[in-house]
């Protein structure tokens, strides 16, 4: 009896070991290829990495969900698209992509202020939040904090505060960091691509090349300690409600809405109170951004038009 035990626990002990060895070495290997990308700012809180592209029109911040790889190039199909009538401006938060790492706890009130002061610098004072997932409740905080210089609020299936009471929001990475170490996010990739990166066709080879490699390597402590302050980031924002006047457009996952009863509602009861709210379900995942830069970029500019005209 002993014997059978011993056997399959020493050959799956023995695979996870060389699995480990192997990512340890293949993550260290593709880091080093990795060339720079982005605008680097500093600023009182450290480094941030950002990208600026088109020159006319309404300014949009570009904001990425929880450990998004690579967040500048993850986005670049949709901020091309988006910059052909408008100025975007997409930044890796501390701990994201090529910014600095950060000692200060990840709290909602601290990531806000981090970006509020990068804005400063940038001389920006008025643009709309595009924010995919998690930054959907920093964009809530934002927008509570800085009211005078929210133009409006794009949502990219984003969080809403009371996903806690139905879900851990910070549960994904907890799963994800074992399945990092050894190796096995690099299997999941080969086996069911587009799955935790974007499909090759909508980007090129040297984009995708980074956004794998920062996806399998091992998360820094900043964005741990992101995690760890999920819970209450959302408790913070959970009474917190947009303007009524306030032009929002919401772009929502139809997987998420088919797997996840409770998160259309959700939504809909966030911007039951806005006069001035639209909601669109697209085809796809999460990560719209990834299949559906064409579309979103279009009801933007619509959206946008309408903004323009009532202002008139």
């Amino acid at each position: 009896m002993k014997k059978k035990i011993f056997w399959p626990l020493f050959i799956g002990t023995s695979v996870i070991a060389a699995s480990y060895t192997y990512e340890s070495i293949q993550e260290k290997n593709d880091l080093r290829k990795i060339k720079s990308y982005g605008k680097r700012v500093t600023t009182r809180f450290g480094t941030m990495n950002l990208s600026i592209s088109g020159e006319e029109g309404p300014v949009i911040l570009l904001l990425s969900g929880y450990s998004s790889a690579a967040p500048i190039l993850d986005f670049k199909p949709l901020a091309d698209r988006l910059s052909t009538f408008s100025k975007v401006i997409t930044i890796e938060y501390f701990g994201y992509g090529e910014s600095d790492h950060s000692l200060r706890p990840r709290s909602v009130q601290n990531i806000c202020e981090e970006i509020h002061v990068l804005m400063e610098k940038l001389q920006c004072d008025h643009y709309y939040l595009m924010a995919h997932s998690i930054s959907g409740v920093y964009g809530l905080y934002y927008q509570h904090t800085y009211p005078q210089e929210i133009l409006g609020i794009i949502g990219i299936d984003p969080s809403v505060p009371q996903q806690i009471d139905y879900i851990d929001a910070s549960l994904e990475e907890k799963l994800m960091k074992p399945l990092r170490k050894i190796g096995l996010l690099r299997l999941i990739d080969k086996i069911k691509p587009a799955l935790l990166t974007p499909p090759s066709e909508n980007y090129d080879k040297e984009s995708l090349f980074t956004i794998r490699a920062m996806t399998f390597s091992d998360k820094n402590e900043t964005l741990q300690n992101e995690g760890q302050w999920i819970h209450d980031n959302f408790e913070h924002c959970r009474d917190l409600q947009y303007p009524s006047t306030l032009p929002i457009l919401i772009f929502l996952s139809s997987e998420n809405i088919s797997r996840v009863k409770w998160w259309k509602k959700l939504h809909e009861e966030q911007i039951a109170n806005c006069k001035n709210a639209k909601m669109i379900e697209l085809k796809g995942s999460h990560y719209l951004h990834w299949t559906q830069s064409d579309e979103m970029a279009k009801q933007v500019y619509s959206f946008l038009e309408e903004q323009n005209e009532k202002e008139i």
